[in-house]
């Protein structure tokens, strides 16, 4: 996805792309030109729309989406490309314009055009003959300009616009990396088996920071503000810079699925293949869909041009509404959900050795406790782990936490193998539930 002006454009499977004049009331297709192929990603420059084509190519529009001209490629970019990023540099300098439009492909490496799409050369030496799934150009007031890339071969990182590259490993056991982000000397990169790496020296060390996220491979990461959200090929998860673990980002409805995430005006986007378009307020909790008549349709991309979203989609059309009045209509509805029931959760994996996750459910409270620390709608919970003896060997919770859905990670190193229960105590409820140690 991508913002020029305020025009907002997405891909939806399988209808492809759409219009709508009317603020998202209503919709109609917009794939003159366009050929019948998966919109899987999208960017733009100005006014310019791009649409990548699964396995056929590039579209484009100059003329808000109503029409498309499929670009000529060189035979040497291969069949699979997908238009990853298009930037303007603030300070050009030859052999570099000022607009950059990238895109990534599937053995060939990345590649670059500075005129639209009409011609494309490789994007430098170092990148050539790898698999390029997600990049991020950084548009810089001096002449050192930053490119980020994520390959099947590690992390590519350019200082010179893209001209040459040096490529890192964040760690052997998962180097394909599915997804990037960058915020000053912050990267956070996702790997294809699921571990999350960071580093907060532009890439030149990294830690391991996959925590208990799912394990599940990482589809699409962002960093927003002081938070990361995460999705994997089943839901979304989020984890403050500061945060020593993940915890989940998606509640009330079935998970999405795969879930390309796009940081917007007040909030995410979430290009859902389950539910289609899904929008998070900034500092909300609840996804709600966004606008009432956009298509409840796998989306695949989005992007913004002016006050325009497009709508990325498979086979067909790109769906285009006006993100504003969408975004004013959506917001309005926002309202907080009351949880009303409570729950423990068996622990996974189990048996464990030596660590587990334990995931509950707090029910909404309307009291205020005086004189205590917690606030109106908090609750106060304890999570203990016991032996069969009924003896406490750990406390995991104790304390006040807002309704809704919890996880934990229990590490039971210092503990012999055997069969222990853990017991939820929130406001009047009691769960209890039993786990297994195995060495």
């Amino acid at each position: 996805m991508t913002g020029v002006d305020s025009t907002l454009v997405s891909s939806c499977y399988p209808y492809g792309v759409m219009i709508s004049q009317d603020g998202g009331q209503s919709w109609s297709t917009s794939s003159t030109g366009l050929l019948g192929a998966a919109s899987s990603s999208m960017a733009a420059l100005s006014s310019t729309v791009f649409a990548s084509l699964s396995g056929l190519g590039i579209g484009r529009s100059t003329d808000g989406g109503n029409s498309w001209t499929n670009l000529s490629l060189p035979v040497s970019m291969g069949s699979r490309v997908s238009v990853t990023q298009s930037v303007v540099d603030t300070n050009p300098s030859p052999p570099f314009l000022s607009e950059f439009l990238f895109a990534g492909t599937q053995t060939m490496g990345l590649w670059v055009s500075t005129d639209r799409g009409d011609t494309w050369n490789p994007a430098g030496t170092g990148l050539e003959y790898t698999l390029v799934h997600d990049v991020k150009a950084i548009p810089s007031s001096s002449t050192i300009r930053r490119v980020y890339v994520g390959t099947s071969a590690g992390v590519g990182i350019s200082k010179d616009g893209g001209g040459s590259w040096t490529t890192v490993v964040p760690s052997a056991n998962d180097q394909e990396i599915t997804s990037i982000d960058v915020q000053d000397s912050l990267l956070i990169a996702g790997a294809y088996h699921g571990h999350v790496y960071r580093s907060t020296d532009d890439g030149k060390t990294w830690n391991d920071w996959t925590g208990t996220h799912g394990g599940q491979g990482v589809y699409s990461l962002v960093i927003q503000d002081t938070t990361v959200f995460l999705s994997d090929y089943t839901t979304i998860w989020k984890r403050g810079l500061r945060s020593s673990d993940w915890s989940l980002a998606w509640h009330g409805k079935s998970d999405p699925w795969q879930t390309k995430l796009y940081p917007v005006q007040h909030g995410l986007l979430g290009c859902t293949q389950y539910w289609g378009p899904e929008y998070l307020p900034m500092n909300d909790t609840v996804w709600v869909h966004l606008g009432p008549n956009t298509p409840l349709l796998p989306a695949l991309s989005a992007t913004v041009v002016g006050s325009t979203l497009y709508l990325g989609t498979w086979n067909q059309s790109v769906w285009k509404g006006d993100f504003a009045s969408i975004l004013t209509g959506v917001e309005s509805s926002v309202h907080a959900p009351v949880v009303s029931c409570f729950k423990l959760e068996q622990n996974y994996p189990n048996p464990c050795n030596p660590s587990t996750n334990i995931g509950y459910t707090i029910a909404s409270s309307k009291e205020q406790v005086a004189g205590s620390t917690k606030q109106v709608g908090m609750e106060r919970v304890r999570l203990v782990v016991y032996d069969l003896l009924g003896r406490e060997v750990a406390v995991l919770v104790d304390g006040y936490q807002t309704p809704g859905e919890h996880r934990v990670t229990f590490d039971a190193r210092k503990l012999a193998s055997g069969v222990y229960f853990y017991r939820l105590v929130a406001g009047g409820a009691v769960q209890t539930r039993k786990m297994a140690l195995v060495r």
